[in-house]
């Protein structure tokens, strides 16, 4: 939670944040903080020194809101994560409902794009100063006293759609081969000099709402360069993986994420038969929430496409894939939907056992790569 470069810049351009919550809000406040185990106390204290940033401050009155705090350790780091658990407030809050543009919809946009150029928002949502009013309700309880937020604090759920919506707004807005998604912003450009006046005009916005750029994250005029997951070049674009793969040091193509979701669907060409799906199919994992068999039937259109309609699909017996919404959709497109038994969830062994023994190859190799191509030179065609 540490910032770049020691502080956040201040700025008169800079329009404070109002948090605005339903009429039937019901305060929630904690009274006692969450227990912190003792080899991470010390921790705990450095981190809550982002109040000489101006990040957070004490609070000394009384405050009807009141949340937990949460700790976790960063992973190869001798610091900790401070985690502000917002779900009580996050229930009261109203939204903007501003939809961000879908991945699709971007990587669509780059047609004889050559050069390009990837600007970072130092601190993402902190550039974002909170009213005094909205301060308070970001009020959290640790062994140390309590704090809130004087920045846009990234557990309010309206946090996202808003900085989302600023950006655009303020920074994006009517310039041309320029998106943006939350703090990361793509530029390109069919030439050299077409690109360098495109960004040009970004960094001017960027500087004249107020925007500071993270410059050790940014690339400028690159012939290939990686956003939003994927590998973007002159001849193509493709997946550079998601967190499922990452975690296995798997590179997963086509994979596409589900909006107001953590699931990855990936499609395929053709039907996975056998035991170890063949390189044609596509493989894809993550940590599933619920989501409607709606959402599923649109996206997996989406992919099929782009990819062909594949003779089978193979899913679990999860709600959104047991509906007869999904046997409607798999009927009218003429592709044979199987799924694994809900009484008997080892039928979906092929999967397993390809997730199993890929880990296995990957432990035992010395070179990843080189055991993935092993791999799929040895899969049955």
């Amino acid at each position: 939670m540490k910032g770049r470069g020691g502080g956040i810049k201040e700025t008169g351009s800079q329009k404070p944040y109002t948090i605005k919550l339903k009429p039937d809000a019901k305060p929630f406040s904690l009274k006692v903080p969450r227990r912190v185990p003792l080899p991470l106390m010390g921790k705990v204290k450095k981190e809550l020194e982002m109040e000489n940033m101006g990040v957070i401050s004490c609070v000394e009155q009384p405050t009807d809101w009141c949340c937990g705090m949460v700790v976790a350790p960063k992973i190869d780091k001798e610091e900790v994560h401070i985690c502000v658990d917002m779900t009580p407030l996050n229930e009261s809050v109203c939204h903007e409902k501003f939809i961000s543009p879908s991945v699709d919809q971007t990587l669509g946009m780059l047609t004889g794009a050559q050069y390009f150029t990837y600007l970072d928002a130092n601190m993402g949502f902190w550039q974002i100063p909170l009213s005094k009013e909205s301060a308070l309700y970001t009020t959290f309880i640790t062994p140390f006293g309590r704090h809130h937020y004087n920045r846009l604090p990234f557990g309010i759920s309206s946090a996202p759609e808003h900085f989302q919506n600023r950006m655009v707004t303020e920074v994006t807005a009517g310039l041309e081969g320029v998106v943006c998604h939350m703090d990361d912003i793509l530029i390109w450009g069919a030439t050299k000099e077409q690109h360098n006046t495109r960004m040009h005009a970004i960094l001017e916005r960027a500087q004249k709402a107020g925007v500071t750029l993270n410059v050790s994250k940014c690339e400028f005029r690159k012939r290939e360069i990686k956003f939003l997951g994927y590998i973007i070049s002159r001849q193509n674009q493709s997946s550079a993986g998601h967190e499922g793969a990452n975690k296995c040091s798997i590179t997963q193509p086509d994979c596409d994420l589900m909006e107001d979701t953590n699931i990855y669907i990936c499609a395929g060409k053709s039907p996975i038969k056998q035991r170890i799906p063949d390189r044609a199919s596509r493989a894809g994992g993550s940590q599933l929430s619920p989501t409607r068999s709606t959402d599923v039937i649109i996206h997996l259109k989406s992919m099929f496409a782009r990819h062909s309609i594949p003779e089978t699909l193979i899913s679990d017996n999860g709600p959104q894939f047991s509906g007869h919404n999904i046997k409607e959709f798999a009927a009218d497109y003429g592709s044979e939907h199987l799924t694994s038994s809900p009484k008997f969830p080892q039928s979906n062994g092929e999967a397993e056992h390809t997730v199993q023994t890929t880990k296995n190859l990957l432990k035992k190799a010395r070179d990843p790569y080189r055991a993935l191509l092993e791999l799929q030179s040895h899969t049955p065609e």
